[in-house]
């Protein structure tokens, strides 16, 4: 699995293709997952920068190990949070904006506690390393569903 950076850099690359579409595969366009995969990243990152490691609070989740162990997501099982989920109008342009600021994001994340901190809606705490994890895991699989709508779309 790739890196976020690498990631990122593949997401770039997917907005050059514009918003496609392949029903068989999503209800969604390709903009769709890509704008979600970005704002999951943002979100993710902005709170694990302004996280207190004080309060951390790790505690065992079956979910969180099997996901995080196996680096899959089961597509069609989960609910994204109303937070993440992008507006019915997607431009390229917003897109860019917000590549740019998780470009900073990361530099910042980079400089956090260990302990640091996301609190995952079925998760619960992850840690710095999980947390880095899970958006790697959560971003890797959006962009199969995209590589899936580009071999399909019309």
């Amino acid at each position: 699995m790739k890196s976020i950076k690498d990631q990122l850099k593949t997401i770039a690359t997917e907005l050059d293709k514009g918003n496609l579409v392949a029903a068989s595969v999503s209800k969604k366009g390709t903009y769709w997952h890509l704008d979600h995969s970005l704002r999951v990243i943002e979100g993710v990152l902005e709170t694990l920068i302004s996280s207190k490691p004080e309060d951390f609070s790790p505690r065992i989740n079956f979910w969180k190990k099997i996901i995080l162990l196996t680096g899959y997501i089961p597509r069609g099982k989960g609910k994204a949070p109303k937070q993440v989920v992008p507006l019915p109008e997607i431009s390229k342009d917003d897109l860019l904006k917000r590549l740019e600021s998780i470009q900073v994001l990361l530099s910042k994340s980079e400089n956090t506690h260990k302990k640091a901190h996301f609190n995952h809606p079925l998760f619960k705490d992850l840690n710095k390393k999980q947390t880095l994890r899970f958006l790697r895991i959560h971003t890797h699989h959006h962009l199969k569903i995209i590589a899936d709508i580009n071999k399909r779309a019309i």
